[in-house]
């Protein structure tokens, strides 16, 4: 028995060489590659002379530049240029048929004149009842949601600063040509009646310094509520309808357009649908075109 396992294990050892040398002989260097693609030999030695021979004079051959690069060599910030393009490319203005014929002066743009840029333009500024204001003619609207008297002055203030230096600068007069102010709701919630209408007052003399032609107060709405909101604002808007007269300010009295129309106020009765909008800024629009 002892033989027998002597006899194969010295057939596995024999069988065991003779694979070691089929594996040597693969992995012999001998073997090279032949580049110009014909199947004689295969070969995993590619750092052999033969092969970076035949790599060079193929890539000579394809318009490369073969590049070797060393170790810890430093990259080149020269753009690189590829064969072809070391031309430079042809550029044209394909707009040149739009522009001026030769030797023809350009004409320089002309900015208008002060008295074009200074047009009518009235400026429109209340609480959120502007807020859906539009006039016939050019307005600028200015919408504050909650303002009450002393934020309209606050806010013409800084208007009237800021237009004069855009008058400055563009030499126009820094006046808007119509006010209208729309204010007073909110101050009904402070329950100081005289406290309200020396703000009003001050308010629209500021305001009458910054317009060129006339100043014009819209009046309160009616505004559903309870008996002391009501007396409130019927006496507010009698107040403004007397303080506009004495003082030479066009009123717009609003409150007969919407009295007995709650279909013209919003579901919270303070704010105008669409439709009261629309009244509402004809109103304006009335008061403005009357000479």
């Amino acid at each position: 028995m002892a033989c027998v396992s002597c006899s194969v294990l010295e057939d596995r050892v024999s069988l065991l060489e003779r694979r070691v040398r089929q594996l040597e002989q693969l992995l012999s260097p001998s073997i090279t590659l032949d580049m110009t693609g014909t199947p004689d030999s295969v070969s995993h030695g590619l750092d052999s002379e033969p092969v970076r021979a035949s790599l060079a004079s193929s890539a000579v051959s394809a318009e490369f530049v073969p590049v070797s690069r060393r170790k810890g060599a430093r990259k080149s910030k020269q753009p690189v240029v590829w064969p072809g393009l070391q031309s430079p490319l042809p550029t044209a203005n394909r707009f040149s048929t739009l522009a001026s014929p030769v030797g023809s002066p350009v004409r320089p743009r002309v900015s208008p004149a002060p008295a074009d840029r200074a047009k009518q333009r009235t400026l429109v500024i209340g609480d959120s009842i502007t807020r859906n204001v539009r006039l016939a003619s050019p307005a600028n609207v200015y919408c504050l949601p909650g303002a009450r008297a002393s934020d309209i002055e606050d806010n013409l203030r800084v208007l009237a600063s800021r237009r004069e230096k855009q008058g400055a600068q563009a030499h126009c007069t820094p006046s808007y040509s119509n006010i209208v102010i729309h204010v007073g709701t909110n101050n009904i919630r402070m329950k100081q009646s005289e406290v309200t209408k020396a703000s009003l007052a001050r308010t629209f003399e500021f305001a009458r310094k910054m317009c060129r032609h006339r100043l014009v107060v819209s009046g309160l709405l009616p505004m559903r509520g309870n008996d002391e909101v009501y007396s409130r604002l019927t006496s507010l808007n009698r107040w403004l309808a007397r303080h506009c007269s004495e003082q030479g300010y066009s009123f717009v009295d609003n409150w007969p357009s919407f009295w007995g129309r709650p279909d013209l106020l919003k579901a919270d009765g303070l704010h105008p649908t669409g439709a009261g909008a629309a009244i509402l800024s004809r109103n304006i629009d009335r008061c403005l075109r009357r000479v």
